[in-house]
């Protein structure tokens, strides 16, 4: 029988790993499957990954945000508000951790007691996939396309845990930045042969002022701002406001909200973030 740790979308959020990794020893749980999405949104992207590194991991996938910083990266094309944090974590990345990410995979096959696992951070052929627990004809479209037993995936912050078509799916949700409520999230997956497999979600306790004055402290809020203030929000209420107020900006600049490389003017996302938090009402958590 083997118990592994399922982690996803850490986002540099070093203070809900330690925790994680603190309740995951507690447990006596040695096996680690890494999801994507370590770095961005928070500012300890070296100790993060370093800290990855150290873990006995079955698979390390490549996310999203890792994504971003791939050999083409060109830092001029971000000089402007809205990717003030993608140039942040760029600079911030030591040369070893730049390459680290970059040789990530996009998916891993394994096999564990018999059992087949597919780990990626979307889709194996598209990191950004998201879908749900109802979605069942990306479910039939996996099943017919790939050779697996388990499922795992990220990327939508949202957890949960599917027997379908004699299959499972499963979303860990985020360890740094839950979008399904508050307190940092992991899951267990427990394998004791093909036919008797287990998983539990855990929910991390929350503790938003020991977050909240990790960030205002930080560099990175006083360099970066409304990235950390949105990323604040986040974790206050467990609410999706940085996708709502990206899309927002997006969509009067009139760039297609699928365009995640799609900049507008500082001074269409700086005014509009005072509008979105008044009308939000969220002064207090900035």
């Amino acid at each position: 029988m083997r118990k592994i740790a399922i982690i996803a979308d850490i986002h540099a959020n070093i203070i809900y790993f330690k925790k994680a990794l603190e309740d995951i020893q507690k447990r006596g749980i040695n096996d680690f499957i890494f999801l994507g999405d370590y770095v961005l949104d928070g500012f300890d992207n070296n100790e993060v990954l370093e800290l990855i590194k150290k873990q006995n991991s079955l698979a390390i996938i490549m996310g999203n945000k890792e994504e971003f910083f791939f050999d083409n990266f060109d830092i001029s094309k971000y000089d402007c508000e809205q990717f003030k944090n993608i140039v942040y974590t760029y600079k911030s990345l030591s040369k070893e951790n730049l390459e680290y990410i970059r040789s990530l995979p996009l998916y891993k096959n394994l096999e564990i007691e018999g059992a087949k696992i597919l780990c990626c951070h979307g889709s194996p052929d598209f990191i950004r996939d998201s879908f749900d627990e109802n979605d069942y004809e990306k479910f039939d479209n996996l099943i017919n396309k790939y050779d697996f037993d388990v499922y795992l995936h990220g990327h939508t912050h949202l957890g949960y845990y599917k027997e379908y078509n004699n299959h499972y799916f499963i979303n860990p949700s985020s360890l740094g930045m839950p979008l399904d409520g508050v307190g940092g999230r992991y899951g267990i997956l427990t394998i004791d042969g093909r036919e008797n497999i287990t998983y539990e979600q855990v929910v991390l306790e929350h503790d938003y002022e020991k977050l909240e004055r990790y960030y205002k402290e930080s560099k990175y809020y006083e360099e970066v701002g409304n990235w950390a203030k949105l990323a604040l929000m986040n974790l206050k209420d467990g609410e999706n406001y940085t996708l709502e107020f990206v899309n927002r900006v997006r969509k009067l600049a009139n760039i297609d909200t699928k365009n995640v490389k799609g900049s507008v003017s500082d001074e269409l996302w700086n005014s509009e973030f005072k509008k979105f938090i008044k009308e939000k009402k969220l002064e207090e958590y900035v």
